[in-house]
């Protein structure tokens, strides 16, 4: 098994994509952001709302609403985005906090566990949006 973001991520990073091509332009429909991501609309709507909650997109109602990136996509990370979706990362148990491993005072290969961590948040974090586009 490999390690994977879960696809509620996966959508939440490409609408987030979506929504960065389209920055300054207005807002982009969830009819539109359903038909890109080829995904139903009620499951991109959670997606959205979370997002929404952890302000990476804002809502706007009206005739002509839709989705737009809160903020100025140069300024918003992978990590945001991927965090509004799945909460903190862990790459296993003893990265929790706290940890849910009961040998974590002893396990040997804790360390490296918390090296591959550091980078894996590192590289998501260095990655705005503006630049995956």
């Amino acid at each position: 098994m490999k390690l994977r973001l879960s696809p509620a991520a996966e959508l939440g990073i490409r609408a987030s994509l979506l929504l960065t091509e389209h920055y300054g332009k207005g807002p982009v429909t969830l009819a539109q952001i359903s038909e890109v991501s080829e995904l139903s609309g009620e499951y991109l709507s959670k997606v959205l709302t979370m997002l929404s909650r952890a302000n990476v997109v804002n809502s706007v109602r009206g005739k002509h609403g839709g989705y737009v990136l809160a903020a100025d996509p140069s300024t918003i990370n992978l990590l945001q985005v991927v965090e509004a979706i799945e909460g903190p990362t862990a790459l296993n148990l003893c990265q929790f906090d706290p940890p849910r491993c009961e040998n974590v005072e002893d396990c040997k290969v804790q360390r490296i566990w918390h090296e591959l961590q550091e980078i894996f948040d590192a590289k998501l974090k260095s990655m705005t949006l503006d630049q995956c586009i």
